[in-house]
């Protein structure tokens, strides 16, 4: 029912997501990302959404990286004993959130490489 995302880098000082983060967004499951501090944070500002709604997401704040990894293993034992008809519901009340997730991802990212070309062309000038 959740992909639970393993991503490369977990230190405080690597915040950089993979394939593997965008995999489960692309085929519409919900997922934990096991990464550094600040990985749901990144993908907000980008327009993701993430399940803040069904899940505790605090452990992506946490700066100290063994205790991040700790409640997301946490995390995902809660997940794990929900019976069935609890990940049904889930997978309901997450629908719109995941349907929005993979069409930020499919959308064009043209506006963010002319926002990078005129950040180098202004920093050039200057």
């Amino acid at each position: 029912y959740w992909n639970i995302v393993v991503e490369t880098h977990i230190s405080k000082n690597n915040l950089f997501l993979t394939e593997k983060t965008f995999k489960p967004i692309l085929n519409l499951q919900p997922f934990i990302i096991v990464g550094s501090v600040g990985s749901l944070k990144l993908l907000k500002s980008l327009g993701y959404k993430t399940f803040d709604s069904v899940i505790d997401e605090s452990y992506d704040n946490e700066e100290n990286d063994e205790l991040r990894l700790k409640r997301c293993l946490d995390l995902v034992r809660e997940i794990a004993n929900w019976d069935h008809n609890k990940h049904i519901q889930i997978q309901k009340s997450v629908s719109e959130i995941l349907l929005h997730n993979q069409k930020q991802l499919l959308a064009s990212k043209r506006y963010r490489l002319t926002d990078l070309i005129n950040a180098i062309t202004t920093e050039t000038l200057n």
